[in-house]
């Protein structure tokens, strides 16, 4: 029992005492802790990108419509139903009837020409179905496939789709995806490199050339792992923070994830420092 004690005592020794030796290099701990903290701040951005890349899609299927002109016989019933139909799809993110009145409205709004229609003894404007498409998954083909579709509807007049803009919004999402998906591997090797590779180095010259124990050394590249984690965490949160300031809605990291990250990045400083610790005792 009272072994147990003493090496209890002893390893919260070691862990102040390695806190305390960040201390006296205060130069080569802040960067050391900077390096950190950078490279897991750039890896945490694009891990944030890639969770929001549905929040992303859904903003940018709103920049899409396609418009479908019902016949003037057409009972509002029926446009109803053809509404619900249409919202099951899986290519549709979102569609909204307008009714000839809501879009006499909008019309006076937004022309010059709103007194001259509503001098009319009967509005000329159609039931109109607003179709916000899910641009991801609408390539060329499946495009055509599904305006010529839409043309067979019989309820449908006329059907206006900027195919261009779907086209090439489909294929910068794609993209997009791609790349987001490359950039967060890259940034994520990138960020572990860095991270074993500056403990490892500074580890080494450290056990070469401090008098500190090899226990406290561990412990004081274990607190920088915890600093930098932290301080990526930090900075992660205030541009989270700034985007939904500015309207933009990203998805931060959860809790689970960010305490993953401080745990993980702790234990690879220390498992980097304790292997550069011996291969410099086999060294010397």
């Amino acid at each position: 029992m009272t072994q147990k004690f003493f090496k209890i005592d002893d390893n919260l020794l070691n862990i102040i005492s390695g806190l305390k030796q960040i201390t006296y290099t205060p130069i080569m701990s802040a960067t050391i802790v900077l390096s950190m903290a950078f490279a897991l701040f750039f890896s945490a951005i694009f891990s944030m990108l890639w969770n929001s890349r549905d929040t992303i899609h859904d903003r940018w299927n709103e920049s899409a419509e396609i418009s479908l002109h019902l016949k003037k016989n057409v009972a509002s019933k029926i446009a109803t139903d053809l509404l619900q139909k249409l919202q099951k799809s899986p290519i549709v993110t979102k569609a909204e009837l307008i009714s000839p009145d809501e879009g006499m409205k909008a019309f006076a709004e937004n022309t010059a020409l709103g007194t001259l229609f509503s001098s009319l003894k009967e509005n000329p404007l159609p039931q109109v179905i607003i179709i916000h498409p899910k641009l991801k998954v609408l390539s060329k083909n499946l495009t055509a496939t599904f305006i010529q579709e839409l043309k067979k509807v019989t309820e449908i007049e006329t059907v206006v789709a900027d195919t261009n803009w779907i086209e090439r919004s489909y294929n910068w999402l794609n993209l997009w995806e791609s790349l987001s998906l490359i950039l967060l591997f890259t940034l994520t090797i990138n960020a572990l490199l860095i991270i074993s590779g500056i403990s490892y180095i500074a580890a080494r010259n450290l056990s070469l050339n401090s008098s500190s124990t090899k226990e406290a050394l561990l412990c004081q590249f274990a607190w920088y792992g915890l600093i930098g984690s932290v301080l990526s965490l930090i900075l992660t949160r205030s541009i989270t923070a700034m985007l939904c300031d500015q309207d933009i809605f990203v998805q931060g990291l959860n809790i689970g994830f960010s305490i993953l990250i401080v745990i993980g990045c702790s234990l690879l400083s220390f498992i980097s420092a304790k292997i550069a610790a011996c291969s410099s005792n086999h060294t010397t």
